[in-house]
């Protein structure tokens, strides 16, 4: 046999294609089973449906998250901008005007014996803010003066 194969060679006729055989016979359960090309592209696809499916699914709970934590955001931001503009609003009362037509009525009215002509004369220069701020800032016994020297 050996000096038959040295010579000859070998004789393959008789030899089983085993990659055909398993080939076809793997292609005929496929046919059996109704696998085909397109059936498995069909499968594929789907399969990649699913998956971007998912995906999307997981990505639009997460922006419904993240809007849900903005809406809360913007509301604790707009309390505390609430909160800030009440404390400002209480803390700037009215500004104080030493010079106003009220300050300068309560000193006339503590001066004692005053006429009325001069009492209504001074209404006059009481509406000029230098007027005022001058009978603010005279002693006592010049206040007393210049409402005399009104007559």
């Amino acid at each position: 046999m050996k000096d038959d194969f040295l010579s000859k060679g070998m004789d393959f006729s008789n030899v089983i294609d085993v990659d055909k055989d398993n080939t076809d016979d793997v292609n005929n359960k496929r046919k059996q089973k109704g696998f085909s090309d397109e059936t498995r592209r069909k499968e594929a696809k789907s399969s990649r449906l699913v998956m971007l499916e998912d995906a999307l699914s997981q990505w639009s709970e997460s922006m419904s998250a993240k809007t849900e934590l903005s809406k809360v955001k913007t509301t604790v931001l707009k309390a505390k901008a609430e909160r800030y503009t009440l404390k400002a609003s209480q803390a700037t009362s009215p500004l104080y005007d030493p010079y106003s037509i009220d300050t300068c009525m309560e000193l006339l009215d503590s001066i004692e014996d005053i006429a009325n002509k001069v009492y209504n004369k001074v209404f006059e220069k009481f509406k000029d803010e230098d007027w005022r701020c001058m009978f603010i800032k005279m002693p006592l016994f010049r206040r007393k003066d210049w409402l005399t020297s009104l007559e």
